[in-house]
C-alpha cells in the first residue's frame, strides 16, 4: 500500500483566534505522528488541499491539533479513492465513519 507523509512546521509555534474565544498559542516544537489511513488510492489530485481544508475546519470546530490532524489525514486518504480534485472529497459523515471503524482515537469536538 502506498504511504504519504505530511509535515507541518511552525518556527515559533502557531496561534488561532476567533471572535467567540480567546486566542490559543501552541509553542514549537509540537509534534504528533498520525498513522496513515488504509485506502485504495487511484488519484492523489487534491489530497493536500483536502488535508488542509479538513484540518482547518476541525480546528475551527474546536478539535485539538492531534484530533484535527487525524481527521484531516483520513479525509485526505479517502479523497484519493476517486478521480479528480473535487468530486472525491469525502463528506464529514464518511470521514467520521472511517474514524469510528479504525478506532477513532480521541473523540472530536462537535
Amino acid at each position: 500500500m502506498p504511504s504519504s507523509t505530511i509535515v507541518c512546521r511552525w518556527v515559533r509555534g502557531w496561534w488561532r483566534s476567533s471572535s467567540a474565544s480567546a486566542a490559543r498559542w501552541w509553542p514549537a516544537p509540537t509534534s504528533h505522528r498520525i498513522a496513515p489511513h488504509p485506502c485504495s488510492p487511484v488519484d492523489a489530485t487534491g489530497a493536500g488541499d483536502t488535508f488542509g481544508g479538513a484540518f482547518v475546519s476541525r480546528l475551527i470546530a474546536g478539535d485539538s491539533l492531534r484530533q484535527a490532524a487525524h481527521y484531516a489525514a483520513v479525509a485526505a486518504a479517502l479523497s484519493t479513492e476517486g478521480y479528480g480534485a473535487v468530486e472525491p472529497i469525502p463528506h464529514s459523515d464518511r470521514v467520521l465513519a472511517a474514524l469510528a471503524h479504525a478506532g477513532g482515537g480521541e473523540p472530536l469536538s462537535r
